[in-house]
């Protein structure tokens, strides 16, 4: 059955909750049932997840089917854009279709490409997170740290009205906030960088998403 599994990021969203932060309910599919991604969907899941939808009140509830890969998140690599995430799933079926095209973006060529460039070998394995989708009016990337300098008193923010595939996927170029660090611990913007925010991504009344003008 679903449960909470050891991934980076799963840890990461459960180190969140432990602290008190605002994180959604959620559960994991094991990366194992990934090692099942070139056959059907096996009925083996696919109860359980009907199982877990009607226990939890979600069977009408938009979802986030988020890919977790086995060392998605190492020190020194991040598949960030390379994986597929599903936003707005609507129902068991449409969940479990969800979970089936995650699981493909493990064999595509830029995949394979990045982790031959960082040498990973073996057989790559994907766990899966389910989540209620939260309708953002914005959401955002931030990075804790410089990505580019590795300083650490350096936090960088990229957000954008709407969804955040939008900036994941590369498909719009929203803020880019530089904050710092003083030596009174407090943070400072240091930099705001306005970006185009010409369109944004939201949630369709059939399931999935579509890209809509930013509202003036």
């Amino acid at each position: 059955a679903p449960h909470r599994g050891d991934d980076e990021k799963i840890r990461q969203l459960g180190l969140l909750r432990r602290y008190g932060l605002p994180v959604p309910d959620f559960f994991v599919i094991p990366a194992v049932w990934s090692k099942q991604r070139r056959q059907d969907m096996p009925a083996e899941l696919v109860t359980p997840l009907r199982h877990e939808l009607l226990a939890r009140g979600w069977n009408d509830r938009p979802l986030a089917v988020r890919s977790s890969a086995v060392g998605e998140d190492a020190a020194n690599a991040s598949f960030a854009g390379i994986f597929l995430s599903r936003l707005n799933v609507l129902g068991a079926d449409a969940l479990a279709e969800a979970v089936a095209e995650v699981w493909t973006s493990l064999d595509t060529p830029t995949a394979a490409a990045y982790r031959e460039r960082l040498g990973i070998g073996g057989e790559p394995a994907m766990a899966v997170l389910v989540m209620p989708l939260l309708t953002a009016v914005a959401s955002g990337i931030a990075f804790t740290c410089d990505p580019v300098s590795g300083r650490e008193d350096r936090m960088l923010v990229h957000a954008n009205r709407g969804l955040g595939e939008s900036l994941v996927g590369g498909e719009a170029v929203g803020d880019e906030i530089v904050f710092a660090e003083d030596t009174g611990d407090t943070w400072r913007v240091l930099e705001f960088r306005p970006g185009a925010k010409a369109t944004m991504s939201v949630p369709s009344p059939a399931g999935g998403t579509r890209r809509v003008p930013v509202p003036v």
